[in-house]
């Protein structure tokens, strides 16, 4: 017979192998956990986030199968996401030819199983399969699949927020429920709310890049109506200029000084109709990605003095004056003389509108591998809150109601545009309202 210190000793021992085997298990638990979280501050789409959740479950835990429904409310219905297996239950599945993954389980307010789990937010427990895909798998092959499997309990929770039930996640054990120890029970208790935010925020994810998809293609539905219709507007605008300009330089005869001047009026008018139609046709060219782009070698000083002289005109009529100055240098750049001229002209243009009085001064410089445009005025000046969001479409200075300036916002985004795809920079200086600004442009200079 064993002495009373032997007897003692076993049950230390026994007592010893029971605290290990509780340890290895919280230890085990608490790692699923941790990877369980940092699984769920991924950014991903449904289907991936569950893949990911029930392969490192079934790997961590053993379990025979672990699979993650979707519940759609509005067809009643536990629509699948993903699952892993054990080897046991691939190679069942596999010899009974036995194919759940992309079955739905439906109408689950009329199963006596599924009911108090959608429902109610009960957990669900039962020995049987044919109780969990009876209406989609003949119960001889399900019978068949437990027993190869060697599932003796299955488990499913409902992932649920608040009051609101998201889905099911499905566990098949070995084992008997109640075997678990009561840290393995609590920790999948907490597992199973971990999951539930991470489905939350993955559906709100997906359901925003849908959104974001559909809002992407109304805006290009918008900008290729805008198109057509800029390039319908165009040609009768050009008529309307074309014969306007011919009876102001007296092709139909010499005109009264009663009518001229409306005559005049319909000239300009056109011609700034035409202006922003051609904002527009550029805008919706960049976020097609159709603006195309010519480079040819050039001068880009002699540019600049061009673009000036053509805005003298302008100047005078405004009463301000226009000034140019160029320093010494090559100027040499590799740019599309088209868009470069309207990127100058913009920003003269916008320089002669916003000063009511005084002079605007355009200056232009070669050095340190770029070529640099400013242009410098004495008008209205750029509010801190305003310099921002200058480049963005639709944004014009606050003054410029008060200063009579019909503009659509979009010049100086197209100009961004324009020099950027240039690989050069252009941005704004201004002490504030009142205080006059400076545009600068630096294009890289051709190297050679």
């Amino acid at each position: 017979m064993a002495t009373y210190e032997e007897k003692h000793l076993t049950d230390i021992n026994k007592e010893l192998y029971k605290r290990n085997r509780e340890l290895a298990v919280k230890n085990k638990t608490l790692s699923l956990l941790r990877e369980l979280y940092q699984i769920s501050i991924l950014t991903l789409e449904p289907a991936a986030l569950s893949k990911r959740i029930v392969s490192t479950i079934q790997l961590a835990l053993g379990f025979e199968l672990v699979g993650i429904y979707t519940y759609q409310a509005a067809h009643d219905a536990l629509e699948p996401l993903s699952f892993a297996s054990s080897q046991n239950f691939s190679d069942a599945r596999i010899s009974l030819h036995c194919n759940f993954d992309n079955i739905a389980i439906e109408h689950t307010i009329n199963s006596s199983f599924f009911k108090p789990i959608v429902r109610d937010q009960h957990t669900g427990h039962t020995s049987h399969l044919c109780e969990i895909w009876d209406k989609e798998i003949d119960k001889e092959t399900l019978q068949k699949l437990q027993d190869q499997s060697h599932i003796v309990t299955t488990l499913v929770f409902p992932l649920s927020i608040e009051e609101r039930v998201l889905g099911v996640i499905v566990l098949c054990l070995n084992r008997e429920y109640d075997s678990l120890d009561e840290f393995e029970k609590e920790a999948i208790t907490s597992f199973i709310n971990v999951i539930a935010v991470a489905l939350d925020k993955s559906i709100l994810y997906q359901q925003i890049q849908a959104a974001n998809l559909k809002l992407k293609e109304l805006d290009k539905q918008k900008t290729e109506f805008v198109s057509i219709a800029s390039h319908q507007l165009r040609s009768p605008l050009t008529a309307i200029k074309g014969y306007s300009s011919m009876m102001l330089e007296g092709t139909y005869g010499e005109l009264g000084e009663k009518i001229k001047q409306p005559i005049q009026n319909i000239y300009d008018s056109s011609q700034r109709l035409v202006t922003i139609i051609e904002d527009f046709l550029n805008i919706t060219r960049i976020e097609l990605g159709r603006m195309k782009y010519e480079f040819v070698t050039l001068n880009f000083k002699e540019l600049a003095e061009k673009v000036v002289n053509d805005q003298q005109s302008a100047a005078k009529q405004k009463g301000v004056v226009l000034n140019y100055h160029a320093e010494g240098g090559k100027y040499t750049i590799n740019a599309d003389p088209g868009k470069i001229n309207q990127v100058i002209s913009n920003l003269i243009d916008n320089a002669i509108k916003y000063t009511p009085a005084g002079a605007v001064d355009v200056t232009v410089n070669d050095g340190k591998g770029v070529v640099r445009l400013a242009v410098k005025d004495s008008g209205v000046g750029i509010p801190a809150e305003v310099m921002s969001k200058l480049f963005e479409k639709f944004v014009r200075a606050d003054d410029a109601g008060k200063i009579n300036y019909a503009g659509t916002g979009l010049g100086l985004y197209v100009a961004k545009q324009m020099v950027e795809a240039h690989k050069g920079k252009i941005w704004a200086e201004s002490e504030g309202a009142g205080k006059g600004s400076t545009f600068i442009v630096e294009l890289p200079a051709k190297k050679g």
